[in-house]
């Protein structure tokens, strides 16, 4: 049985994209990429961990957290979130936060050249 958002009608795939990809060339390039590669998100590992409370688990121990920290998000990503993304920078003590404004969920592919300098630059002033 297909999962079928009640609000939409959308179909488990056609909904997930709906909320990851702001603009669905991506998504068809992204689907590219993991056709070449062989790889493909089954949901397994989404559904073991969502299973086993991973919705109700509340991480505490951000001062813990020492290395620095690079978080990156995309202003249309309706999976995670913007937000989360933004409060999770500012309880590390060593993050910084990066929003790109033409990205949803993978920034790395809808702006690639600005993600592609800005992992740089992180990992060699850290």
């Amino acid at each position: 049985m297909a999962l079928v958002n009640d609000a939409t009608g959308q179909h488990g795939k056609d909904f997930f994209d709906h909320l990851q990809f702001v603009n669905q060339d991506f998504r068809i390039e992204q689907d590219a990429v993991d056709a070449a590669s062989g790889l493909k998100n089954t949901g397994e590992l989404s559904n073991a961990l969502f299973s086993h409370g991973l919705a109700c688990y509340r991480f505490t121990q951000y001062s813990r957290i020492t290395m620095p920290v690079l978080v990156i998000a995309g202003r249309f990503d309706g999976a995670i979130g913007v937000e989360p993304q933004r409060q999770l920078a500012a309880r590390l003590p060593n993050a910084t936060f990066l929003q790109y404004e033409h990205s949803a969920h993978f920034p790395y592919l809808e702006e690639t050249k600005r993600f592609s300098a800005d992992v740089t630059a992180f990992l060699a002033t850290h």
